[in-house]
């Protein structure tokens, strides 16, 4: 067995001649010290790895939540004020020295119908413990129209006499809100385009043989969406003229077996009898790796009044 011991010398004693004759000392067992202070020392170093490596993920987390837009918090009823993350600050644009606003406070920052919300929510949490995920819009103090997604998620092993703790998140949707209300205006603006032109795009599932319309496409071929089933050549066998029925479903299979265009004009009937001419043009072809059509996208258009 491997012990450690400590020596020290004391007196020492001479002949008359000035020879040692004797040596005084000490011998001590410190093993058990010796292996409390090496504990000790790799105690110490894990505590500063540990240190390290805690404030490295905390930096990460903050590039993280940086990056994403994202923020924590934490709120305790009984205190009434939350505590925030530095990215929540940037998301509100409020002035950190100012701190996190009081929970009487949010009723200014998002405005009546928006506070409605959110009071609904946040007082569930607390009170029952209820998860929440909502949307919610506020003027910034920069006088900016902001939309944020804010998660909860009550922590239900610690509740108070005031109600749960609460966790959760808030990311800023802004720019995903902004480019949400542009694509609704495109798609308005090409729906009275379509209704103008009296045109409608179409896509078709080759191997499913579904087809799915634009709005306009209901008004022109006189159906509606209850009563459409997305079958292509059923759709054909029902409305087109007797005489181009054959001539059509051909083209169709063709467009299936090669995906190649071929611009046509095909009678149809209304429920009612009215007849119509339309015109359908394949746009695009998306084929599989062995070269066999998949999806294919056009436009019919309602040529009857220009015949």
């Amino acid at each position: 067995t491997e012990r450690t011991v400590w020596a020290e010398a004391g007196d020492l004693t001479l002949d008359e001649e000035g020879s040692p004759l004797t040596l005084t000392g000490i011998l001590q067992d410190i093993t058990e010290r010796k292996q409390a202070e090496n504990a000790l020392r790799r105690a110490k170093e894990k505590a500063e790895d540990s240190e390290r490596k805690l404030s490295d993920s905390l930096v990460d987390l903050q590039l993280a939540q940086k990056i994403a837009s994202i923020g924590n918090w934490q709120f305790d009823p009984a205190l009434g004020t939350p505590i925030w993350s530095d990215e929540i600050y940037t998301i509100y644009e409020r002035d950190r020295e100012l701190g996190p606003p009081h929970i009487d406070e949010y009723k200014q920052m998002y405005g009546e119908d928006q506070y409605k919300i959110f009071n609904e929510a946040i007082g569930r949490a607390i009170s029952l413990g209820e998860d929440y995920d909502i949307i919610l819009k506020f003027i910034s103090p920069n006088n900016n129209e902001k939309w944020v997604r804010a998660i909860c998620k009550p922590d239900r092993s610690q509740k108070g006499a005031k109600g749960y703790i609460l966790r959760g998140t808030i990311q800023d949707i802004t720019e995903q809100k902004k480019v949400e209300d542009a694509l609704r205006q495109s798609q308005a603006r090409l729906h009275k385009a379509q209704e103008i032109a009296n045109l409608g795009n179409w896509i078709w599932h080759v191997p499913t043989n579904e087809l799915i319309w634009s709005s306009q496409l209901y008004k022109i071929f006189g159906v509606s969406k209850e009563n459409f089933k997305g079958d292509l050549f059923e759709l054909i066998n029902k409305t087109a003229h007797p005489d181009d029925i054959e001539r059509v479903n051909r083209i169709h299979q063709s467009f299936a077996e090669t995906g190649n265009p071929i611009p046509y004009e095909v009678r149809i009937f209304w429920p009612d009898g009215t007849e119509r001419t339309l015109y359908s043009e394949v746009g695009e072809c998306i084929r599989d790796k062995q070269g066999h059509p998949q999806i294919i996208t056009g436009i019919t258009q309602d040529m009857t009044e220009r015949k």
